[in-house]
């Protein structure tokens, strides 16, 4: 039981009720599942995510960079297109 609470989480709406440790959880309410919980349900449309997995690392993604390599996520969005 101790390695299931290392498994990385994340926050799904219930889109249709669902039982989740012997609680019922109605469409709109929020659930915490594991990635292997998470994954029949939302195949079968019965969640949506509401965030991405939490891990341990605080910038898991691009650094907070845009392709441009500013931080600014606006920069060369209204930009014309480049011949």
């Amino acid at each position: 039981m101790a390695d299931k609470e290392k498994q990385t989480t994340a926050s799904y709406k219930a889109l249709r009720q669902l039982r989740h440790n012997d609680e019922k959880v109605k469409p709109g309410q929020t659930v915490e599942l594991t990635e292997a919980e998470a994954e029949r349900l939302l195949d079968l449309g019965a969640i949506e995510a509401l965030e991405k997995p939490k891990s341990g690392g605080k910038n898991s993604g691009s650094g907070g960079k845009t392709k441009e390599g500013t931080d600014d996520p606006k920069d060369g969005e209204n930009d014309p297109p480049k011949e």
